[in-house]
């Protein structure tokens, strides 16, 4: 096997991974998310730190509920209600693991 061979068969297996993992990244509508608690990170100037549980992550918006804000200072604001973001707002958005959300 050449080495570019190798390189597109280890491509398309971080495809189809990624694929599987994250099915509603792709453009399908589902929402692959949905339950799953996230920390997303909003550009400037908003600049804000949200954590929240997913209701809806598609590729226009994320609608986070239970939400609260995480200040600089460690504290924890509830932001009460739904709150959307749009996705062109995320600078970047990290999925927490179930232990970690207690």
């Amino acid at each position: 096997m050449t080495t570019l061979q190798l390189l597109i068969v280890c491509l398309t297996i971080i495809v189809v991974s990624a694929i599987w993992r994250f099915p509603g990244m792709v453009k399908s509508g589902a929402d692959a998310l949905s339950g799953r608690t996230l920390v997303v990170h909003t550009r400037q100037p908003d600049d804000q730190t949200i954590r929240g549980v997913v209701h809806t992550f598609d590729d226009q918006l994320v609608i986070l509920r239970d939400a609260v804000y995480l200040t600089k200072d460690g504290q924890h604001q509830p932001a009460g209600g739904l709150v959307t973001v749009p996705r062109a707002n995320i600078s970047n958005w990290q999925e927490l693991p179930v232990a970690a959300v207690n």
